[in-house]
């Protein structure tokens, strides 16, 4: 397993956060050649924590946004989605009976839920 792959499954166990959102607006170029590891590796993992969906902001990069779309299309596990930007991202991960707490590490924003 890639290195980053292993500590991000183990924070979101640790953090038990029920939404993902990921920024990928200032990724250039393409990933394709991960889809295949992130599916296969990546994927499973994180199917095993608490995680209930995963919002990205897309690349504005065109072969970037090619990449995040083969990889959305081959996921129906999970609810998973992509915007053009971040508060629309964001809008479609929250529901109004939830109270939320944002945390930023970079590009990543693990979404902490507690109902009111």
């Amino acid at each position: 397993m890639h290195k980053s792959g292993e500590v991000f499954f183990h924070y979101l166990k640790e953090t038990k956060a029920e939404l993902l959102l990921i920024n990928q607006k200032e990724i250039k170029g393409t990933w394709v050649q991960s889809n295949e590891w992130l599916l296969k590796s990546w994927l499973p993992l994180v199917l095993k924590t608490s995680l209930k969906k995963i919002s990205f902001v897309s690349s504005e990069d065109d072969f970037g946004k090619y990449s995040l779309l083969k990889f959305i299309e081959k996921i129906d596990q999970i609810d998973i989605n992509a915007f053009s930007n971040f508060n629309e991202a964001l809008a479609w991960l929250l529901k109004k009976e939830y109270n939320y707490k944002l945390k930023n590490a970079d590009r990543v924003y693990l979404v902490r839920m507690k109902k009111k």
